[in-house]
């Protein structure tokens, strides 16, 4: 499964949140929907690239399209967190191409085999596709696809250039500790980020303490909050400043490395100019 090929097909990115995982469904882009809607029926295929395939019902909700049965499975055998980013590309016949990034924004490592409790379809393509026709006769809803959906008019969704912009920072290899995140709306609304707890407990104290993100001569005073009982450790005030003094944006990738005690270097791409391959110190 290349990911990179068929620049022209649909293609959207979801960020998992805590209702995510505890509501066991996930919501498709409604202007997904409104463009590709024809292009489904009632049910779905997400395929890893493993090679696994799993099969998940779409609900319409009030006019929200949501992946539901299936999609508890799949989140729980992939083991899907809070801050995970999962790429979706449309193929054909109701079928998906998935890919699965961590909250550090590098591609899991996915099972080479299913748990027995979880049921992986590999699927007849030309069978399943005539059942769906069968399915929808009578029924209100998303339609299934009549005709080849227009490749002209798929979608320019934002994973089409995130997605590049994980990959080409995965190529920066530092000889400091680091660790890489995606920015997401949360930490743009809230003015926090969490960081990785395992990357305080090996390379900081582990306590509440004040570090530097040093970008080339300049740096900016950060609290980095630290709470052992939950595991959890985060950049919070004077992040806002940070952020904003820097312009970053939803979807830029940010590499923070421990250059010394408490200084942390960050370099960041921009999905806008991914194809340049050049981090900005």
């Amino acid at each position: 499964m290349d990911f990179t090929e068929g620049s022209d097909a649909p293609r959207f990115f979801k960020y998992i949140h805590e209702n995510t995982i505890r509501e066991e469904k996930l919501m498709v882009p409604q202007k997904f929907v409104s463009r590709h809607g024809n292009c489904l029926s009632s049910r779905v295929t997400l395929e890893v690239p493993s090679g696994a395939n799993w099969e998940v019902e779409l609900l319409n909700n009030d006019g929200e399209i949501w992946l539901g049965e299936g999609w508890k499975e799949f989140s729980q055998h992939y083991s899907l967190e809070h801050g995970y980013m999962i790429f979706f590309k449309y193929v054909e016949f109701c079928r998906f191409h998935v890919i699965i990034c961590d909250g550090s924004g590098l591609e899991i490592e996915y099972p080479d085999t299913p748990s027995d409790d979880f049921e992986v379809l590999e699927l007849d393509m030309e069978e399943e596709r005539q059942e769906q026709e069968q399915e929808q006769e009578g029924k209100s809803g998303i339609q299934l696809l009549q005709q080849s959906c227009n490749s002209e008019q798929a979608l320019k969704a934002s994973s089409s250039i995130i997605y590049p912009a994980i990959e080409a920072s995965n190529n920066c290899i530092s000889q400091y500790p680091s660790f890489k995140k995606i920015l997401q709306p949360d930490h743009l609304e809230h003015w926090n980020m969490n960081i990785p707890f395992s990357f305080v407990q090996k390379h900081l104290e582990s306590k509440t303490q004040t570090v530097k993100l040093q970008i080339a001569d300049r740096a900016w005073p950060v609290k980095l909050m630290f709470h052992p009982s939950s595991n959890m450790s985060c950049l919070c005030e004077g992040f806002c400043e940070f952020a904003r003094e820097n312009s970053l944006a939803v979807g830029d990738v940010c590499v923070f490395e421990l250059i010394k005690r408490n200084v942390l270097k960050v370099s960041f791409l921009k999905p806008s100019s991914w194809m340049d391959r050049k981090m900005v110190l």
